[in-house]
């Protein structure tokens, strides 16, 4: 038998009490709201209307909120789900192709973008055991990387391309991204990764 992490609180059978499983729920909701910014993003790149963009965040919302497709993939039955807590978000890894697709045939290129992504998400799955030998660490750690390099040249196309060069709002944008990065480089540096234990 396998012997358990020490750093591991909750395997996965295993249910915590019912205030804690409250905090950790209302802590995952805030993290996957995060994602709803990158609707944002695409959308402004397609020069989307304001109320266009103001229904997809909604929308968004009403996904993460319902769960559906978090509670398909939670169950075990037969050939749906995978039994873990798998929520769908907004990946980070569609954004830079979503804002070049947004920017060259607008909104419905996205779309379709996101539909063919997910028809060959669903046939990959099926072989997704087999396909571990063509993606051992060394490979995925180098997709990883690959993902933040792209992520960074968005945020530095959105951080620089403001129209409004000299004027306060760019100057309110540069303190905003100077104030986020020390944030995340002082996390980063200084938090020690502690963890929230209750």
């Amino acid at each position: 038998m396998a012997k358990r992490p020490d750093d591991l609180i909750y395997a996965v059978d295993e249910r915590p009490p019912p205030a804690r499983l409250l905090a950790l729920g209302l802590q995952h909701a805030a993290l996957l709201s995060i994602y709803l910014v990158m609707v944002v993003i695409v959308f402004r790149a397609a020069d989307a209307s304001h109320e266009a963009t103001i229904s997809a965040v909604s929308l968004g919302m009403i996904a993460i909120a319902i769960a559906i497709a978090s509670i398909l993939q939670a169950l075990r039955q037969g050939p749906i789900g995978s039994g873990y807590l798998a929520p769908p978000v907004f990946s980070a890894i569609y954004l830079g192709p979503s804002v070049l697709a947004a920017e060259s045939g607008g909104l419905p290129a996205v779309f379709g973008l996101t539909i063919f992504a997910g028809a060959v998400e669903i046939v990959i799955a099926r072989f997704l055991r087999r396909l571990r030998v063509v993606f051992p660490p060394a490979i995925s750690g180098f997709i990883v990387a690959i993902v933040g390099i792209q992520l960074g040249l968005v945020a530095f196309d959105r951080l620089l391309g403001i129209d409004e060069f000299g004027s306060e709002t760019y100057t309110s944008h540069l303190v905003i991204a100077g104030a986020t990065l020390a944030c995340i480089v002082g996390l980063a540096v200084w938090s020690g990764g502690a963890a929230w234990r209750g």
